[in-house]
């Protein structure tokens, strides 16, 4: 993995990921929805209710814990208040967009591929 430019938060972006990815693996939505920004925390907590209050017939998506694009992150850059990581697995590559707020790294959700296929009429996630 290379990482440029500089960080001066206390955990660095890919470190933030891992910990997103952990959240998301145990199924804890108030915590996963922590390592997003304050408007993609809303739509997916919005996605995720509306899934379960409807039982998955008006989900936009099959689970917000699928949204993040799984991989190996190969880099890490950093530019100011963004962080740009690049993540790639055998079938794709995908860039996870960071912004600081308040201090952390946290990860827009809504500048995901992933989160706009369904409105692309790609695989659902």
């Amino acid at each position: 993995m290379a990482l440029s430019g500089a960080t001066a938060c206390a955990e660095a972006p890919d470190a933030r990921l891992a910990e997103a990815r952990v959240a998301a693996e145990a199924k804890d939505l108030d915590a996963f929805l922590l390592f997003f920004t304050p408007a993609s925390a809303e739509v997916l907590r919005g996605a995720h209710d509306a899934a379960e209050r409807s039982r998955g017939r008006l989900g936009y998506v099959k689970s917000v814990f699928e949204v993040l694009p799984p991989g190996e992150i190969t880099e890490v850059t950093i530019r100011g208040n963004l962080a740009l990581v690049d993540v790639a697995d055998k079938n794709r590559k995908a860039t996870i967009r960071m912004l600081k707020d308040k201090g952390h790294w946290v990860i827009d959700a809504l500048a995901l591929d992933g989160f706009w296929a369904p409105l692309h009429h790609r695989e659902v996630l």
